[in-house]
């Protein structure tokens, strides 16, 4: 919760130790890895947020847009779209 706060204010240093210190513990903590590779994502290294997407192992629409926005920085935009276009639209 503390991480998902720190990212909220745009406080990337902290969600970055934050979640760091969360993964030391559990590696496999989906949230503290999907933070994490929101922060890389604000720091524009999709492919550490990729690491950090896969270590969360699930496939969610979260998930889908923090891969959307990797392929984006790294140019792919075709790609990025196909990941968005398989996200389901609220009712």
């Amino acid at each position: 919760a503390k991480a998902a706060v720190e990212l909220r204010l745009k406080d990337l240093t902290g969600a970055r130790l934050t979640a760091k210190r969360i993964l030391e513990i559990e590696p496999k903590n989906v949230s503290a890895n999907l933070i994490a590779a929101e922060v890389a994502l604000m720091e524009r290294d999709p492919n550490l947020a990729e690491t950090y997407i896969e270590s969360a192992g699930t496939t969610t629409d979260e998930t889908k847009r923090l891969r959307a926005v990797a392929n984006r920085l790294r140019g792919k935009n075709a790609d990025a779209l196909a990941i968005l276009q398989t996200i389901e639209k609220p009712n």
